[in-house]
Parts: C-alpha cells; sequence; structure tokens
C-alpha cells in the first residue's frame, strides 16, 4: 500500500530548482495548496498527482511512501533508541570499525547495513526518514544527528539522478570514453574511475562527486548480473580507495592546523 508523500515532494522541487511559488504556477495551483501537498495537509488527486510528476521529471510512484518503507523506518528509530542514541556515530562491533578505517566505507552505509532485508538503496532511504525523525525528537543530540542527515540528504538525489544517467546511457559506458577529451585524458593516466567521478554533477566538490560515484555504483552492484559486477567491482575498489585517501588527507589537514 502507498500513501501520497509530502516529503518527496518538498525534497523534488527544492532538487528541481523549484520555489513553491514558481511551482505552483507551473501545475497551474495556488501555493497555499502546493504547501498543503508538503505539509500533509491536503491530499492530491491522482490526476494532480500526475501533473506534478510530469513537471518535477520523476515517475508518480516516486511522490508515494510504501507503508512498508514507513514500517522499518518506525523501526530502525526503535532500534537505534534501543541501542543508544550513541551508535549514531559509533561503529557497532569490529567489523564495522574495520570497515570504517580500512574500507572507506561512509558512515551512513554503515548504519544503511543494519537495516534489514533491504535493498542498499532503500536502506539509505530508511536511514534519512529516521534520522529527521531522531532529530526532531532527540535535540539533545542534534548536532551529530544533523552531521549524518546531511551526509545523507545532501548527495542523496544526486546519487538516484547519477544512477538513472549511468543506466540511462548503458552500463558499457562505465569504462567507455565519449569524447576526444576523454581519450586524450586517458592517455594522460586518468583511470576509467577518475572519468566517472567527472560526469557527476558539476556542482559538487570533488570528495562529494567521488561518494555520489561511489554510492551510485553500490546501488548498481546490488542489481545488476554477474556480466556487469566484475566492471562494477573494480570500479567500486578504487572509488573506495580514493575515498579513503581523501580521508586520510582531510583528517591530516585538521590535525595540522
Amino acid at each position: 500500500m502507498q500513501e501520497f508523500s509530502g516529503d518527496k515532494l518538498r525534497q523534488y522541487i527544492k532538487s528541481r530548482g523549484f520555489s513553491v511559488s514558481e511551482f505552483a504556477e507551473a501545475i497551474s495551483r495556488h501555493p497555499g495548496a502546493v504547501y498543503g501537498y508538503m505539509e500533509g495537509r491536503r491530499n492530491p488527486s491522482l490526476e494532480i498527482v500526475t501533473v506534478m510528476a510530469g513537471r518535477l521529471g520523476v515517475n508518480v510512484g516516486d511522490l508515494f511512501t510504501d507503508t512498508e518503507l514507513e514500517s522499518a523506518v518506525s523501526e530502525f528509530c526503535r532500534d537505534i533508541i534501543r541501542a543508544g542514541l550513541d551508535s549514531l556515530v559509533t561503529p557497532g562491533g569490529r567489523e564495522e570499525a574495520l570497515l570504517l578505517e580500512e574500507d572507506g566505507c561512509p558512515p551512513v552505509s554503515l548504519l544503511a547495513s543494519r537495516v534489514p532485508n533491504m535493498s542498499m538503496r532503500d536502506a539509505h532511504e530508511v536511514v534519512r526518514a529516521a534520522l529527521k525523525r531522531l532529530q526532531e525528537s532527540h535535540p539533545q543530540l542534534r548536532p551529530d544527528i544533523e552531521k549524518l542527515y546531511r551526509s545523507v540528504c545532501a548527495p542523496l538525489d544526486l546519487v538516484l539522478k547519477f544512477h538513472q544517467k549511468i543506466l540511462d546511457e548503458g552500463l558499457h559506458n562505465l569504462t567507455t570514453s565519449h569524447s576526444l577529451q576523454e581519450s586524450e585524458l586517458l592517455e594522460e593516466g586518468w583511470t576509467p574511475a577518475d572519468l566517472l567521478v567527472a560526469r557527476v554533477d558539476d556542482a559538487c566538490s570533488y570528495e562529494e562527486s567521488v561518494e555520489v560515484a561511489l554510492r551510485a555504483l553500490l546501488y548498481l552492484q546490488e542489481s545488476e548480473g554477474s556480466p556487469a559486477r566484475k566492471k562494477l567491482t573494480d570500479l567500486i575498489d578504487c572509488l573506495q580507495q580514493r575515498f579513503q585517501q581523501d580521508r586520510q588527507r582531510q583528517d591530516a589537514a585538521g590535525e595540522s592546523r
């Protein structure tokens, strides 16, 4: 069963660069109606949802929340509270600590790995929603939660967008250059992983682009069969090493200040 999600509508309006007034004009509705949809005070008809999805460039289903997902969010919040809220920023056991230190695994991915019986993509969405809920209910831990929340939400739309871009272009393009410029870069010593990172949104910093590309590849690895898995694994290994190197440089820079 699915329900319309005002939170998702809000996220898509923001990520597509609309103000609420601009979006309301684009769908021929009053801004007050759009605010009502986002805040859950009004429930749009399927016809209006279809129009909104078209203007945002998403599928109708992208504006709905699966009640199964909502149940997973509630359960995950309870698990975190039972484990102690410091578990949000502390690796749970030696295995997670090693992943964090050696494999360049983002802290949010460690949290996502604790969500049972879900794909990594859905698990990240559960973590995002759970952190937002905990942020509101536990103000004393807001700084730590906000830090993790930003690590989930800031790149999430970019990750999903880049994930879809790779699917649209074809998986063979993961390691295939498209232009003379990219061919020249390969000759100069760039790797296929470097080219992939360069294709992420220009608004990202280099470090953000590495994380966006890494998470998009991890989503693909879950869904693709064995023919593409070796290629994905090689790229993921390269990006994880790059992610770890970036973290070490950041830590070193912080210590030198």
